[in-house]
C-alpha cells in the first residue's frame, strides 16, 4: 500500500492573536482609543517574536506582546510587557 503525501495546509489561520499592533487597541469610544494610542506610543509594538527593547526615558519603554499561552482558550485577556534582563 502506497500512501500519498498529504498536502500541508496553511489554513485555517492561527488560532491565537500574534504579536501586538495598533489594531489590537480598544476602541470603545474615540476618547479611550486616543488615550490607548497615546500610551501605546511609549512602547514598541510588532508581530510575533518582536524582541524586547532597551528601555529609554523618551521611549520605547518596553515591548508590548499579547500573552497567548493561557489566555485565548478561556477568553481571558492579558498583555505582557517584555523588558530585557
Amino acid at each position: 500500500m502506497v500512501l500519498a503525501d498529504a498536502a500541508v495546509s496553511s489554513r485555517p489561520p492561527a488560532y491565537d492573536l500574534q504579536g501586538f499592533q495598533l489594531k489590537d487597541l480598544i476602541d470603545f469610544t474615540p476618547a479611550l482609543r486616543a488615550e490607548a494610542e497615546k500610551v501605546a506610543s511609549l512602547y514598541k509594538l510588532g508581530p510575533v517574536f518582536t524582541p524586547p527593547v532597551v528601555s529609554k526615558t523618551d521611549g520605547p519603554l518596553a515591548t508590548l506582546a499579547m500573552a497567548t499561552a493561557e489566555a485565548a482558550p478561556t477568553g481571558q485577556a492579558a498583555l505582557t510587557i517584555l523588558k530585557p534582563t
